[in-house]
């Protein structure tokens, strides 16, 4: 029987982190961020603590990790949904809609994002991390409300896309909490960010120039 081949070092740590990252990530969301210890994740791994800080520079990181991981997926399927979805205002809205239930409904990833932030808000380093993490998703969805209004010649360089993307991310940051403290459930937090990107979307769209791009956007029927 053939041995098999032994993993090289790069292999090794890839593997190594991978088994941290499933493990935080379980551990993360069942716990929180400030019930769950390094020790505990290296256990669940299966793995050494020494380990775990040969990839992760302490426990901060590796949630920061687990958070980007989780979010970073989820913007990818946002993208690519509402580029599949029909070509028209309430094809992609809806597309929009169907991917808030489904993140919104992850109500353990809101509640742990919450917790970190608050964690991490006094420490520099860390928060400017965080910042720019979000700086990413934010670039994500700018890209995609650009892609669903038509209405912009420059996109990188419109200061009222920018306002939306703002606008969008609070409202979404707000119906998270909001649907978390059970002030909404999952449908109306879905329609209520639907009609506030539709809003938005609607807002770039009026601007002077842009009425041919407007008819494209009549609603389907």
């Amino acid at each position: 029987m053939t041995r098999p081949k032994p993993l090289t070092r790069g292999e090794s740590q890839a593997q190594t982190r991978e088994a941290v990252l499933q493990a935080a990530e379980e551990l993360f969301l069942t716990k929180g961020f400030h019930d769950t210890t390094v020790a505990q994740i290296a256990a669940a791994a299966g793995r050494t603590q020494g380990s775990i800080y040969g990839n992760f520079s302490g426990k901060e990181r590796l949630c920061q990790a687990v958070l980007e991981r989780r979010y970073s997926r989820s913007f990818a399927e946002l993208a690519a949904e509402v580029g599949a979805a029909d070509d028209n205002l309430d094809g992609k809205l809806d597309a929009f809609a169907r991917w808030w239930r489904e993140l919104s409904a992850d109500e353990p990833l809101t509640v742990l994002m919450t917790e970190f932030t608050l964690a991490v808000r006094k420490d520099p380093a860390q928060f400017t991390e965080l910042t720019a993490f979000w700086e990413v998703l934010k670039t994500v969805l700018r890209s995609t409300i650009a892609g669903t209004a038509h209405a912009t010649a420059n996109p990188d360089d419109d200061p009222q896309l920018d306002a939306a993307v703002t606008g969008i991310v609070t409202g979404a940051i707000g119906l998270a909490i909001s649907q978390v403290s059970g002030l909404v459930d999952n449908h109306a937090s879905g329609a209520a960010l639907k009609d506030l990107i539709r809003i938005w979307i609607e807002r770039l769209d009026a601007r002077e120039g842009n009425s041919r791009k407007r008819s494209r956007w009549r609603r389907a029927k």
